[in-house]
């Protein structure tokens, strides 16, 4: 199975991001995990908690490629822990994705095994 992909809850990643339409003179690259980058002893509710999301901010997600995956899921996906229809898909190991505009984002982190 070292090719197949299986998602963890217990380290999904949740963004309920309420952006702010009105955008500051500079955007803000939001790296999750902060310094850490992706590390799943990280509680990255609180850290989203404690995060001010504009739009054209950008949120970074630093992980390695070759374990990983990002996707971007709707609340449906989010609440069954699970990637089927994502919105989003992500794998470089340093994605960057915009803010673009105000909305709500599920963000589920894929570990590959």
């Amino acid at each position: 199975m070292s090719k197949s992909k299986l998602i963890f809850c217990g380290f999904v990643v949740f963004f309920f991001c309420s952006f702010v339409s009105i955008t500051p003179t500079a955007a803000t690259d939001h790296i999750v995990g902060a310094n850490k980058g992706w590390n799943p002893g990280i509680n990255y509710t609180d850290w989203a908690n404690n995060q001010t999301f504009y739009v054209e901010d950008l949120i970074s997600f630093r992980y390695a490629k070759t374990q990983y995956n990002v996707f971007e899921v709707n609340q449906s996906g989010y609440d069954n822990c699970t990637t089927e229809g994502a919105l989003g898909n992500w794998s470089s190991g340093k994605d960057f994705i915009l803010l673009n505009k105000a909305k709500s984002s599920e963000l589920l982190q894929e570990l590959r095994l």
